[in-house]
């Protein structure tokens, strides 16, 4: 599906998705880790969305 890379920085996990799905693409992966991150692991998080990425920063 794509690509990831990940790091911890200042207390929070901040987690790049590269992929090929476009914009829609994008809102799909986001709906979907925003609330499997919440509903299931009760973890706050941010994200950045482009056509080709996903930018995720989780607080600890």
């Amino acid at each position: 599906m794509g690509t990831y890379d990940q790091t911890n920085q200042n207390e929070q996990r901040i987690i790049v998705i590269r992929h090929r799905l476009g914009k829609k693409g994008s809102h799909f992966l986001h709906g979907y880790l925003k609330s499997t991150l919440k509903n299931t692991l009760d973890l706050d998080s941010t994200f950045e969305l482009t056509e080709s990425s996903l930018n995720l920063q989780i607080s600890r």
